[in-house]
């Protein structure tokens, strides 16, 4: 071979050694990187593995039973998957304790929480010593948007007291009983509504009574919370109802309740889901808060309330101005609305199921009613339609849960099994109302 031909020979054979280097040398460093994330990934996966069955085991170390849970979403995977809601979780958790057990520990994700079962244990912690658990946790009274979040549902001491004491007074006895005209008032449109419903072919008319019923209760809550007069009946008039409604149901509001439930600290994340039907709210209370001051005269509703709290003595500690203002309504119309539409459904879903009653209630309604005004003394006299009222809240309570927050550390005493359990502060205590009716409240630890 010449000599030009082995220099082209020993030039490629460099060439290839060097690319078999470069390869190798890849590959090398491939699988370095590969070694390092697999034992970073190993590494990671062990700790959060042993923090998670340490947090877990929050109960288990204290002597209380708990239920299985999930490495990452504790006892509430179904209701982060959307499979089961929160109140059926609830009630099978509390199924799942023995008989006579007083409380059982479960977790959302990985936070203990005590659900108490005994009935004279959720006594002292409701009324004895309500001092310690006056707190709640779900909402966790952000002041981000005080028309949402910031309001006497959610609040915490020390404001929560005050806002309290400054809002008793429009919700006593003769204050409801001054309302009642309202009420009869807005009760019109919805029996023309009903009365004109068409008929099928049997003479009978189909309607969703949830439908009604919430638009009843749209309707007198606009006329007491906000001093306006709407008929939810007419089409052309059920933007109130709607956002109402836009609280409560659909898709977004999953996600909203997710959130407050349980992740109550990232409540930011909600503000842009609720920013729509605050603006709306606060637009209408502000129209009418001007309105009802500019002209002077008195309807005997929360807007007059409203104007004599902002126009007297203000405390540092909460101030009746701007938005404080606007949320004391918008929480009480947000408090009543579905739990009153939900409430008047049930009842009528269980007087279907139990004909038998019908009569008993019509003849005492003629009876204690016809030819007579309405009053808030006739409906008392209404015992018969009471005990219907009650018993079909305790199979179907609107609100299944209640929730506390220990102020300061306090002690559970069960004398029955000798057991002393002491709750930290700032922990929470639930109580499941749906099941403690068949036969629960809960405490944030």
């Amino acid at each position: 071979m010449s000599d030009e031909t082995l220099r082209c020979i020993h030039k490629r054979q460099s060439e290839e050694k060097r690319i078999n280097q470069q390869m190798s040398q890849y590959f090398i460093d491939t699988m370095n990187c590969l070694i390092y994330y697999i034992s970073a990934l190993i590494i990671s996966f062990s700790l959060f593995y042993a923090y998670a069955k340490y947090k877990l085991s929050y109960w288990s170390r204290r002597g209380v039973k708990s239920p299985p849970t999930h490495l990452f979403f504790g006892n509430f995977k179904d209701c982060i998957t959307l499979r089961k809601s929160p109140s059926d979780k609830m009630r099978e958790i509390y199924n799942s304790a023995d008989p006579d057990d007083p409380y059982i520990g479960f977790y959302i994700f990985h936070k203990p929480l005590l659900l108490l079962r005994d009935h004279d244990l959720i006594k002292q912690v409701m009324i004895k010593d309500f001092v310690v658990f006056s707190n709640r946790r779900f909402g966790s009274g952000s002041q981000r948007d005080p028309i949402g979040l910031d309001s006497i549902l959610s609040m915490h001491q020390p404001r929560w007291k005050y806002v309290r004491h400054k809002l008793t007074p429009v919700l006593t006895g003769q204050k409801l009983k001054n309302m009642i005209p309202l009420m009869i008032e807005n009760g019109k449109p919805m029996l023309n509504f009903i009365e004109n419903l068409p008929t099928n072919e049997d003479g009978w008319s189909e309607y969703e009574m949830k439908d009604i019923s919430s638009r009843y209760t749209s309707d007198v809550l606009a006329s007491l919370m906000f001093g306006i007069n709407i008929n939810s009946f007419v089409d052309n008039e059920t933007a109130f109802c709607k956002t109402g409604i836009t609280i409560f149901r659909g898709f977004m509001r999953g996600i909203v309740f997710i959130i407050q439930f349980f992740l109550p600290d990232w409540d930011f994340l909600v503000v842009p889901f609720i920013k729509r039907p605050a603006n709306y709210f606060r637009n209408i209370f502000w129209d009418s808060m001007n309105t009802r001051e500019r002209l002077g005269f008195k309807k005997g509703d929360m807007i007059d309330f409203m104007l004599a709290l902002k126009n007297g003595e203000q405390n540092p500690i909460y101030k009746f101005e701007g938005d404080n203002l606007v949320a004391q309504p918008s929480s009480l119309y947000i408090a009543g609305f579905e739990a009153t539409a939900t409430a008047i459904a049930y009842v009528l879903h269980d007087l279907r199921h139990h004909p038998e009653h019908q009569n008993t209630i019509y003849n005492e309604i003629q009876t204690q009613l016809s030819g007579k005004e309405l009053t808030m003394d006739l409906i008392n006299g209404l015992s018969f339609l009471d005990s219907v009222i009650i018993e079909s809240l305790r199979l179907h309570p609107p609100l299944p849960i209640t929730d506390r927050i220990t102020a300061r550390d306090y002690v559970v005493t069960i004398y029955t099994s000798s057991f002393i359990y002491s709750v930290n502060e700032n922990r929470l205590k639930l109580i499941e109302k749906d099941s403690i009716h068949r036969k629960c409240v809960l405490l944030k630890i």
